[in-house]
């Protein structure tokens, strides 16, 4: 005789008293200082929206499964898998996931990601099952002070620092970057480029005088944003772009020397970049600078369509 299959779990946001346990499973692949410290972090940043997107399932009143959605600046979301308690079947996982897409779309999110460890496992399954796609893999490099340049590089470019005067030509020159790109090309033209930057802006301590035109003579010829994150003694080049008649010049190279030297003078131990890992020029650029590489994930991500106000 054939047994049925347990019922699907209930699924909706963990209440207050829920949400330790919640976390603890979401992220018991971690150490337990790494994820005392993700907790703690969270429960920091927290607004009563960010709540909402903790997820749980629940079996006879027994937390089972947890998953994570966050909805971030400039229409993005981010995604932390579901795990479930063992003994739990997939299907949970996949309800608890479905939930979390339901999530970020209702928040307005555009596109939403989730990065895997390299080599796939069955999360990249999961992910797949529930309208995700992998679209490129992302190369983590690293530059520390043994490659700073000890003085000013020298260059015949020229770096302004973007003040709010100078949003219109930020945008314009970011928007032509963008053009014939190796990076991630498949998001060119998905989000406006207001929405792209305010996602830029949300990294890091932001501020204007970490992101820079760049210059030749009069001419605007691309661009150069930084960011920075105190605590852990560290500058991030979030993103750096030439036009395309300003390519092949060794221009990107001589960019990426000017952020480490301005790294140098901020006191940061190092300066980290995540670039395109099929963008071979770009990772070749980055390792010519000095860089090295020191991890390397995939990227999964999701296109929601625009819901009407």
């Amino acid at each position: 005789m054939n047994q049925s299959s347990p019922p699907e779990p209930p699924v909706g946001p963990a209440t207050p008293d829920q949400r330790p346990a919640a976390l603890e499973l979401l992220w018991c692949d971690l150490s337990p200082a790494d994820r005392a410290q993700r907790s703690a972090l969270l429960r920091t940043e927290a607004t009563p929206e960010t709540w909402q997107g903790l997820l749980v399932a629940k079996r006879e009143g027994r937390l089972v499964g947890a998953a994570l959605g966050q909805v971030q600046a400039g229409k993005s979301g981010i995604l932390v898998l579901p795990r479930l308690l063992p003994g739990e079947p997939p299907s949970t996982a996949v309800r608890l996931l479905a939930a979390v897409n339901d999530f970020l779309q209702r928040g307005g999110v555009r596109i939403a990601q989730c990065l895997l460890p390299l080599p796939l496992t069955g999360d990249a399954d999961l992910l797949r099952a529930t309208g995700y796609q992998r679209i490129t893999d992302l190369s983590y490099l690293v530059s520390e002070p043994a490659a700073f340049p000890a003085s000013q590089p020298h260059s015949p470019l020229t770096f302004e620092p973007c003040t709010s005067e100078l949003e219109s030509r930020l945008a314009a020159i970011v928007q032509q970057t963008y053009q014939g790109t190796l990076d991630c090309p498949q998001l060119n033209g998905i989000r406006s480029i207001e929405d792209v930057l305010n996602g830029y802006r949300a990294s890091g301590q932001s501020d204007a005088c970490r992101w820079f035109l760049v210059k030749r003579g009069d001419e605007d010829v691309g661009c150069l944003l930084l960011t920075d994150y105190a605590e852990q003694e560290t500058w991030e080049l979030i993103y750096m772009g030439l036009k395309p008649e300003a390519r092949g010049r060794g221009w990107g190279t001589q960019i990426a020397r000017h952020a480490q030297w301005l790294t140098a003078l901020a006191g940061r131990r190092r300066l980290v970049v995540a670039a395109d890992a099929a963008n071979r020029p770009a990772v070749r650029m980055y390792v010519t600078a000095g860089f090295q590489l020191w991890e390397r994930r995939a990227v999964f991500l999701r296109v929601f369509s625009e819901q009407a106000p």
